[in-house]
């Protein structure tokens, strides 16, 4: 069983990569290029996914490997989970996958990119406020 020192330093990874790629949704969404709305939207997925694993992380629940936005949410304790409209969940799930190649029947505009941003700007600060407790507490 892992000390909960291991797990801060784990929770931190997560997180470290979840940021990193909240930065790079922000400066693809600045760019305000349309064609860009997918890469926006992936970023912001990824943001909203690492983020998310980081709160199963803290609890020691499996972190599987897949990009179901839903399930993870799902997975999350219902206390500490954001509150974010299952269609949204379900939107940003379709980044990771669907969006990302051609053939999209609904591909995203720079509305679409600006709601996926705004969405991972929310989970992460959501996850951050839940998590700064435990990252705080004193190893000692």
């Amino acid at each position: 069983m892992p000390t909960a020192e291991q797990l801060r330093i784990v929770v931190r990874e997560w997180l470290r990569f979840a940021v990193s790629d909240l930065n790079a949704a922000e400066h693809l969404c600045a760019l305000r290029d349309e064609s860009l709305a997918p890469q926006v939207g992936f970023h912001a997925q990824q943001c909203v996914e690492k983020s998310l694993k980081a709160l199963l992380v803290k609890h020691q629940r499996p972190v599987e490997r897949h990009h179901d936005i839903e399930r993870l949410f799902r997975a999350v304790d219902p206390s500490e989970r954001p509150h974010l409209a299952t269609s949204v969940q379900r939107r940003l799930g379709r980044y990771a996958t669907v969006e990302r190649y051609p053939g999209a029947l609904d591909p995203p505009d720079q509305a679409d990119a600006d709601a996926a941003l705004a969405a991972a700007r929310l989970v992460h600060r959501h996850v951050l406020a839940v998590l700064e407790p435990f990252l705080e507490e004193d190893p000692s």
